[in-house]
């Protein structure tokens, strides 16, 4: 709350008029709104890891609450802070936490752990140095500055700002100059790389022209970054001693090899205003004076500028450079990709996000560990690995996003073009103003060159008298003892005269002294000559200086109004490329958003046409179900038409057996006739006789008999026609259903192969629709990490991996133990010193230091190995056949592994494979094993029977090999 000053003073002029009591309720009332007020907005503040997670979510495509689960989160937590994996017991520990806050306190600790230090310590080189080959300063004495820094919490920006500034002179900060050093003080690689490092911006591209691929980054910028660093240069003393000297003098002109446009720059940071330089006199430029075996270093140095300006937290290149840094450090993919290449056409995949952390780490005055603290608080920083239900969104839902992306987008482009406009206008002015002081500036400029040259005459001599003088009081102190000791000899030499020893003695110092006298001599003839020619130039110099200062008075009004107008150019530009990048990430979301819209519209297709492939199964099932039923009843029906026709065929044969014995009968009933009527005729005349009688009356009944049979055989004829008409009815009416049937099978069947030919044509389109979008939801897994939907997949770094191998296998224990007893015997802790928090403290810091420098060298066998070459980029995961068989054979880790002082042995001693599996999974992997995995483990101890040791070796170092081991996730 803002209390305008008129009002305080009134308070205070009425205060004679006001009783004690009523003032006291006044002030109190007043002051307790005030407290009420800051309260308030101290609560409602959210904290940096709620603004990190509310960030996040306002630019998420889609999202999800799946968080990893607490051995995931375990180890990841420990591998981005401590480098690391979990000992067996702090895993343990945590994974047998039952309290709500474990991940909090876990969180806390790790930040207060000692081997936090050393692995910043080892971040910040690979960053800085990007394993750059010792020159200078050596490595261990550089990581040891690194990690004193991070043990004292030391700020990154005072950090940064000792590594811009040093120039090796100071003993206490020698280590902090091999980024200059070490890079051997050539000023176009020393600008690249302060720009790529420190600022995020690599302009190398720029050196000559125009950065040809991107828009912003011109070669006024890269030449205002490097007119901070071009007066400074590699300077080597009588000692051998390198160091980083810097004069007072050197302006910086370029000009374009594609253009041939040329200009002048002096001092400026990527988004600052032009440096406003001090006018100095010249023989007033200098601390300490070049020449002479002397580090120079001027009264105004811009190389100390460039640390200030760049790290006092008012440059948004530097703080948006460590925030997106930071963050890609502990989630494995930074904001601005790559890291160094930060511009409005590459802009952050979260710029909401990168703002957040850009003004927190300024709140937080640049305090690595708290910034590192809230992103592991973050739920952002503690999503699953798995997808989940992160795309699951509807189209409709997306689809308004999409729209809400593109409107963002037309307003901003708009905004984004004025913006252009006003800058484009303002750098046309500033180009006249220029134009217009040119003659002036000119003018001020060859003075100041010619002023410039004089003074280098001057400072020769003034050199060569310093060092004179250097030899001179170097030699005095010698020559004085080669004095008195000579004296010492004559006088011995008084009562000796003829001693040899005495004799030689004398010659020697004798020679000794005039060689110093000669020497002294010498000297000071040398710094007589050079005072007096000293004196001639620095009176040379007083014209020239006149004539500067008549330029400069003249000079500095325009150099104001061009510097007024430049402060102006600056702001319209910064808002300009703001607007652009905001632009630039509209349109990459607008992308990014279709491509899952699209993604999520293929899944709607993928859905629909499983369902057409149910659908067309079930009616090819139903289908078949009727053929084969139809069939079943083809077959019963061709079972009834062959009785039928049996049956058919049975009253045939018996009708033509009926027939057949009728015809007989028949006939032989007429050849009966016949003999009865021959023999009636032949025997009429003797028709009396009884004989006769008999005979003709046999025959008679006989033939009686016959008509009767074949009256019956008449009947069964006709009953066998009738009944061979009946089952040829039936016959018929047999075979016509068979007809039908088959007809209707053949119809069934023929809908059959067409709902086959469907199920294929809409099984075929399911399985393009799925493998595209399963192609579809891979290419979009990456976006999604990008976007911080789920985490990311990192392989270890070599460092990394060398620890986790090593706290896995045991050794790292081993070493901590003897580290420990090492420490006790040396150092014993009373009972009050082990209570006392202080004291233990510095304990945990002493054996983390003991354990770092024994397996330092044996990281370095891990770097020699994984790590990628100097200068190149550092996080790439790459596999060689070197590293395979290192892994498989290397000596280092087969003799862990067939150690019974590490895991296996520790193993080997355990009878119980359930005990063993879950030691086993959490020593390695961090995690317990699922039943599967004790599972298998049992069952591979019973196969090995009585090779238990070898059995275990191979599934710790199948562990080892794992891909699970191998990455981060």
């Amino acid at each position: 709350m803002n209390v305008p000053r008129q009002e305080l003073w009134c308070l205070s002029q009425e205060r004679s008029e006001v009783d004690m009591k009523s003032l006291i309720i006044i002030l109190t009332s007043f002051f307790g709104f005030l407290l009420a007020t800051s309260l308030h907005a101290q609560q409602t503040i959210p904290l940096l890891h709620q603004r990190i997670d509310a960030a996040v979510a306002s630019q998420q495509p889609v999202n999800t609450s799946l968080l990893a689960t607490d051995a995931e989160f375990m180890r990841r937590v420990f591998l981005d802070l401590l480098g690391t994996v979990p000992s067996r017991e702090e895993a343990k520990v945590f994974l047998n936490d039952p309290s709500e806050d474990r991940r909090e306190k876990l969180v806390e600790r790790l930040i207060n752990d000692p081997r936090l230090n050393h692995h910043l310590a080892v971040t910040f080189d690979v960053m800085l140095m990007e394993r750059t080959t010792d020159s200078a300063v050596k490595t261990p004495a550089w990581r040891q500055y690194l990690y004193e820094s991070f043990a004292n919490n030391k700020p990154y920006n005072v950090l940064a700002k000792e590594i811009l500034s040093a120039g090796g002179t100071d003993p206490e900060l020698r280590a902090a100059s091999k980024f200059y050093l070490d890079r051997q003080g050539e000023t176009n690689r020393l600008t690249r790389d302060v720009g790529r490092i420190f600022l995020g911006r690599d302009m190398q591209c720029a050196q000559c022209h125009d950065h040809p691929l991107i828009d912003t980054y011109y070669q006024a910028d890269y030449y205002g970054l490097f007119a901070f660093l071009n007066r400074s240069q590699l300077f080597v003393n009588a000692a051998k001693t390198n160091y980083f000297a810097e004069k007072s003098v050197g302006n910086v002109s370029f000009k374009s090899v594609f253009t041939e446009e040329s200009g002048e720059t002096g001092p400026q940071l990527p988004g600052n205003n032009p440096v406003m330089e001090p006018y100095l006199k010249k023989l007033e430029e200098y601390k300490v004076r070049p020449n002479g075996n002397r580090v120079s270093e001027p009264v105004y140095s811009r190389r100390q500028q460039l640390a200030e300006l760049a790290t006092n937290g008012n440059n948004a290149a530097f703080n948006r450079n460590i925030a997106n840094r930071l963050w890609g450090m502990m989630n494995g993919r930074a904001l601005v990709m790559p890291v160094d290449l930060d511009h409005p056409a590459n802009p952050p995949s979260n710029p909401a996000l990168l703002k957040v952390l850009e003004e927190a780490i300024v709140e937080l005055n640049f305090d690595v560990k708290q910034f590192l603290k809230h992103i592991t608080l973050s739920k952002t920083y503690q999503r699953s690995f798995d997808l989940g239900v992160a795309l699951q969104s509807s189209p409709a839902d997306l689809e308004a996003r999409i729209a809400q992306v593109t409107q963002q987008k037309k307003q901003t482009n708009q905004q984004a073009d004025a913006a252009l406009d006003k800058w484009g206008s303002k750098l046309e002015e500033l180009k006249a103003l220029r134009v217009k002081h040119a003659v002036v500036r000119k003018a001020y400029f060859d003075a100041d060159t010619a002023a410039a040259a004089q003074l280098d005459k001057y400072l020769v001599q003034d050199g060569t008298v310093f060092a004179a003088q250097t030899a001179i009081d170097t030699q005095i102190p010698l020559r004085d003892s080669y004095l008195a000791a000579h004296a010492s000899i004559v006088k011995v030499l008084e009562s000796l005269p003829d001693d040899p020893v005495a004799k030689d003695a004398a010659l020697k110092f004798k020679t000794k002294l005039d060689a110093s006298v000669a020497v002294i001599t010498k000297q000071t003839d040398a710094k007589t000559k050079a005072q007096a020619q000293g004196q001639k130039e620095q009176e040379a110099l007083v014209p020239l200086q006149e004539k500067l200062d008549q330029a400069y008075a003249l000079w500095k009004p325009s150099k104001d109004e061009i510097h007024a107008l430049e402060i102006e150019e600056q702001a319209l530009r910064n808002e300009f490329e703001q607007l652009q990048s905001l632009v630039e990430a509209y349109e990459i979301q607008q992308s990014e958003f279709g491509k899952i819209h699209a993604n999520a519209e293929l899944k709607l297709e993928l859905i629909a046409a499983r369902q057409k492939v149910t659908r067309a199964a079930a009616e090819l099932e139903t289908s078949k179900a009727a053929v084969t039923a139809l069939k079943v009843e083809v077959s019963q029906a061709t079972t009834e038409m062959t009785a039928a026709v049996n049956a058919k065929q049975a009253a045939a044969d018996e009708m033509s057996r009926v027939t057949i014995t009728r015809d007989k009968k028949s006939e032989a009933t007429q050849l009966l006739a016949n003999l009865i009527e021959t023999t009636t005729t032949a025997t009429s005349t003797i028709s009396q006789d009884p004989q006769v009688i008999a005979t003709q009356k046999e025959l008679a009944d006989s033939q009686a008999k016959l008509k009767t049979e074949l009256a019956g055989l008449d009947a069964a004829v006709q009953a066998a026609i009738k009944d061979v008409a009946t089952k040829t009815n039936a016959e018929n009416t047999a075979k016509k259903k068979v007809e039908v049937m088959l007809d209707k099978v053949a119809v069934a069947e023929s809908g059959y192969e067409q709902n086959r030919q469907v199920l294929a044509t809409v099984s075929k389109t399911a399985t393009d629709l799925s493998s595209q979008y399963d192609e579809s939801t891979e290419k979009l897994s990456k976006q999604l990490v990008n976007h911080f939907v789920v985490s990311d997949l990192r392989a270890l770094s070599p460092e990394q991996l060398a620890n986790a191998m090593m706290e896995s296998m045991g050794v790292t224990e081993v070493y901590r133990k003897s580290t420990i007893a090492e420490l006790d015997k040396a150092k014993p802790l009373s009972d009050a010193d082990k209570n006392d928090r202080v004291i233990m403290i510095q304990r945990e810091r002493e054996i983390s230091e003991g354990v770092e420098a024994k397996i330092s060298g044996i990281r370095t066998e891990f770097v020699n190995l994984y790590g990628a070459g100097a200068g190149q980029v550092q996080t790439d995961f790459f596999s060689t056949i070197d590293q395979a068989l290192y892994i498989t054979n290397g000596s280092r880790l087969t003799g862990w592994l067939g150690s019974n002082n590490y895991l296996v042995g520790q193993l080997v001693k355990l009878e119980d494979s359930v005990q063993i599996a879950e030691d086993l999974y959490i020593s390695v992997l961090s995690r317990k094993p699922i039943a599967a995995e004790v599972k298998r483990v049992e069952e591979f101890l019973n196969h090995a029977e009585d090779q238990k040791q070898q059995a275990i070796q191979d599934m710790v170092w199948a562990l080892l090999a794992s891909a699970e081991f191998r990455f981060n996730h």
